[in-house]
Order: C-alpha cells, then sequence, then structure tokens
C-alpha cells in the first residue's frame, strides 16, 4: 500500500491540523501502517497481552498521541512520532495490566476478610446492590467522568493511573479532577437531604 504522506512532517502536520478531513485521514494512516501495528504489536505480546488487546490499546494510544500534537506535548525534537507511538502504547498496557492485576488482588483480599459477601444472606446483598447503584446515579448525573474517576480509585488505580485514562497532564490534574468531584457531591447531598436518607436507611 502506497503511504498517504511520505514525509514525517507532512504527517505531524496533519495531526496537528484544526480540519477533521485532515487529521482522520493522517489517524487512518497511522492505524493502518503495518510496520507500526507490528511494534506495537510486540511490545503487547511480550508483556503477556493477545491480538485483541493490541488493537484496543492501538486505538487508545493514537487517540493519546494525537491529543498530545494538538496541545504540544509531543516534541520531534525528542523522539520520532513512531518511537512515541510504540514508547506510549508500551506504557498504556503496562499500565492497564498492572491494574488488572492489583483488581484481581483487591477482590481476593476482601474474599479473605470476609469484604465480599456471599449469597448466604440475599437480603444484606441487595441493600448493598441497592445502594451502590443509588450512589452511582447520583454521580452520573453529576458528571459521568466524576462516576469512572470514583469507580477507578474505589479499585485501587493510583492518580497516575487515573490522569494516563483520561489524559490529564500529570497527576496533580488527576487529584485536582478527584476533589472537584468529591466537591460536587458533596454539594449535591447537601441540596437533598432526603436523597442522604434514602442512601444511609
Amino acid at each position: 500500500m502506497k503511504l498517504q504522506f511520505e514525509k514525517e512532517q507532512d504527517l505531524l502536520n496533519a495531526l496537528r491540523s484544526k480540519s477533521p478531513a485532515e487529521y482522520n485521514t493522517a489517524l487512518e494512516h497511522l492505524y493502518k501502517n503495518e510496520k507500526l501495528k507490528g511494534a506495537v504489536r510486540k511490545q503487547v505480546i511480550d508483556l503477556g497481552g493477545n491480538d485483541d488487546e493490541v488493537h484496543a490499546i492501538l486505538n487508545d494510544t493514537l487517540l493519546v498521541v494525537f491529543n498530545h500534537l494538538q496541545s504540544g506535548i509531543y516534541d520531534p525534537e525528542k523522539s520520532r512520532l513512531n518511537t512515541y507511538i510504540v514508547a506510549i502504547a508500551k506504557k498504556k498496557f503496562f499500565t492497564k495490566h498492572r491494574s488488572d492485576i492489583r483488581r484481581v488482588k483487591w477482590y481476593q483480599r476482601s474474599a479473605d476478610s470476609g469484604a465480599v459477601e456471599t449469597i448466604t444472606d440475599m437480603g444484606i446483598e441487595m441493600d448493598r446492590a441497592e445502594r451502590k447503584a443509588l450512589l452511582t446515579k447520583v454521580l452520573s448525573e453529576i458528571d459521568p467522568k466524576c462516576q469512572k474517576i470514583t469507580e477507578l480509585q474505589s479499585i485501587g488505580y493510583s492518580l497516575a493511573e487515573i490522569a494516563d485514562q483520561f489524559n490529564y497532564k500529570n497527576q496533580n490534574a488527576a487529584k485536582s479532577a478527584a476533589k472537584d468531584c468529591r466537591e460536587k457531591f458533596r454539594k449535591r447531598l447537601e441540596a437533598n437531604p432526603d436523597l442522604v436518607a434514602e442512601i444511609l436507611e
């Protein structure tokens, strides 16, 4: 397949463009680049992933890199674009893999300590499920992103990992976002005392 962009600078210019037609063509070019896909696949497979994860990681990575180009974070003087993409892909998969392991360990610890209930008391289990559903509904009404941030924190994601998930500049930005979510949640509860009673009853 003939490359649409013979020079990397042309590709960078298209990715930085504000024209959807231009940057979408550039993103499609990167996604169809078999050499790039092969380099990402090697990193994912070497870290224990599979082909389905290769496609997911590549999609997520290209969106991150696109945002980095649009915002000026990527510096072409420090690395070639393909090298940068592969490095981001490796980091994203490693972070995801580490988080998956953490979630398994968290569940195992919870089960060992009795924090995860069995079906021996269906009434208690349903009551907790209803409260969780209510809290989730409140969070989603405030801000869907707040809902996701809260969920990630509850299963042990670090601020650095949350920053990576939402493309925040750094973990301080993620910390600030989490704080804003807590403040929005607090104000929502203060304005709705009946809702507090429903959660606690």
